[in-house]
This record gives structure tokens, C-alpha cells and sequence, in this order.
């Protein structure tokens, strides 16, 4: 048992790498115009949200969270915010340009059924809740990047190091 659950996590700790290797080599040798302002502020929101969320769950408000564990001030870390945001709306702008070049575009269909699915698996008491929480947008989103990966992932040549 022990040996099963340390062999899933390194292979799960290899494909992390293997995903971040290639969207690095990608996103290296793709050029960029600015991605839409809402699009970069609604991923800036996300990471907000979500570090809140950790700050909370430690008992204090952004600002200290965010100085006492990284050292930042606000003005430094919304900086990194915004950049952090900026690189996320270029990967799923590059994913989706993938995703229409090769047809793999996720139907209404698929993403519907997929929605399905991870409100089950998530224990969602329905499939609107699971919209309100988690957003149709970035859902849909979600399901582009992860058919861009598969694609990638399966027509890469992957070398060690």
C-alpha cells in the first residue's frame, strides 16, 4: 500500500513536471499582444480569492499573510498578481489557438457532461451549484487547457535531464 501511494504521488509529481516543461517551451516560443483587460482581472480576482482564502485559513487578513510568508508589501505583491494573471490569460489564449488548430475544442456537449461529472465527483448538490461556484467561463476554460495538454503532451518529445 505504501509503495503504491509513494509510486502515484511521483508519478503525479512527474506529470506536473512533464505539463510544466512544455507550457514553458510553448509559451518560450509563442509572441503576445496584450490579453483582454477583463480577462487578466478575473484571474487576478481568482488569485486574490484564493490567497485570501489561505490567509483566512491562517487567521489573518491578506496584507499580514502576504508580509509575514513572502515578504510583500500590497503594492509588491498585486504587482505579482497582475503579472501572475497576465501569464495565465496568455496560457489559455495559446491553449485555446491549440485546442481550434487541431479540432479538439471541447463541444457544448462535452463540457456540459463534464460539468456533470465534477459536481458528482465533487459532491456538488447539483450542477448549478457547482456553475455558481466554480463559473461556466472557467470551467470551460479548465476543459480547453487540459485538451491542449493532452494534445501536447502526447505529440512532445520528452527528453531526461
Amino acid at each position: 500500500y505504501v509503495h503504491d501511494a509513494f509510486y502515484a504521488e511521483a508519478v503525479g509529481l512527474y506529470e506536473d513536471a512533464v505539463a510544466s516543461d512544455i507550457t514553458q517551451a510553448v509559451m518560450a516560443n509563442s509572441i503576445f499582444s496584450e490579453p483582454p483587460e477583463k480577462m487578466v482581472e478575473r484571474y487576478k480576482n481568482m488569485l486574490l480569492e484564493s490567497m485570501t482564502e489561505q490567509a483566512t485559513s491562517y487567521g489573518v487578513n491578506l496584507d499580514t499573510f502576504m508580509l509575514n510568508y513572502y515578504g510583500m508589501d500590497t503594492e509588491s505583491y498585486m504587482a505579482v498578481f497582475q503579472e501572475d494573471a497576465t501569464t495565465m490569460a496568455q496560457q489559455y489564449i495559446l491553449f485555446q489557438a491549440i485546442a481550434d488548430a487541431e479540432g479538439i475544442s471541447p463541444t457544448k456537449e462535452e463540457a456540459v457532461k463534464a460539468m456533470e461529472e465534477q459536481a458528482a465527483e465533487f459532491g456538488y448538490a447539483s450542477v448549478e451549484e457547482f456553475k455558481e461556484e466554480v463559473g461556466e467561463e472557467v470551467f470551460y476554460e479548465y476543459l480547453v487547457s487540459e485538451k491542449a495538454m493532452e494534445f501536447l503532451k502526447s505529440n512532445a518529445v520528452i527528453k531526461a535531464e
